[in-house]
């Protein structure tokens, strides 16, 4: 399967009814159950204004109790956690024509965050999504970066814990669009809440990689040059209560 079929753009809709980008989601299997997961400040969205998947059929409203990281007495901005969650499994039938859940066994529970190691995060930049306001048409493609994750050195410094992060050195230059082209947004808003993916062995003698979600795409820092995620280990621990 194409993970990136997994990955979905979540779009806001103003009181006035225009469209307009808000960030990116991961569809996926857990527990029996099926689920939305991106980073809390996307799904804030939905305390002010509706938020929706644009499907080929028309817009799949996302409604109901959204459980989310408590966000920080000075609010969601220092949030170093920054995750939510949305069961669907009332509108997950309304989606599979469009998407696919990525399945229980492509989540990695023990992954140990290393600086060696290539990441792929994969969503949508709000320069990827194209809203036709006057017909209230969306046309989005996702875009993938595939870096190391920085040296663990660097973690304590930017105030984050390899434990529950991961950080990847982050050039523009290297995105890359749907079809593996270069493709440069002119900025990473849009990609929070999208999945991180590293590639794992079917087996010790197999060397076929198999993608496993790893984390949820939370920020990019521009300053330190670096995409931020946080661990999905988090999210799966209440979801396993819900």
């Amino acid at each position: 399967m194409q993970v990136k079929n997994t990955v979905v753009p979540i779009v806001g809709e103003s009181s006035n009814g225009q469209p307009y980008p808000v960030g990116s989601g991961v569809l996926l299997e857990f527990g029996n159950a099926r689920w939305l997961v991106s980073a809390a400040h996307v799904l804030d969205e939905a305390d002010h204004n509706t938020i929706y998947i644009p499907g080929k059929s028309g817009p799949i409203p996302l409604e109901g109790d959204f459980t989310k990281s408590k966000a920080p007495d000075a609010g969601r901005y220092d949030d170093l956690i920054d995750l939510g969650f949305l069961n669907m499994d009332k509108i997950g039938a309304s989606i599979s024509n469009d998407y696919i859940f990525l399945p229980e066994w492509m989540i990695s529970v023990d992954h140990a965050t290393e600086s060696g190691r290539n990441y792929l995060f994969l969503g949508f930049p709000h320069k990827a999504v194209k809203v036709r306001k006057d017909q209230r048409k969306i046309r989005s493609r996702p875009h993938s970066y595939e870096a190391k994750g920085v040296e663990l050195e660097r973690y304590s410094s930017m105030g984050l814990d390899p434990k529950i992060h991961i950080a990847i050195s982050f050039d523009a230059k290297r995105a890359k669009n749907e079809n593996g082209q270069i493709e440069v947004p002119k900025d990473q808003h849009g990609t929070s809440g999208g999945g991180v993916w590293i590639g794992e062995p079917r087996s010790e003698a197999d060397q076929v990689l198999i993608p496993m979600l790893v984390g949820i795409i939370i920020e990019h820092r521009a300053s330190e040059k670096v995409l931020l995620a946080t661990k999905i280990v988090p999210l799966l621990k209440h979801m396993r209560c819900k």
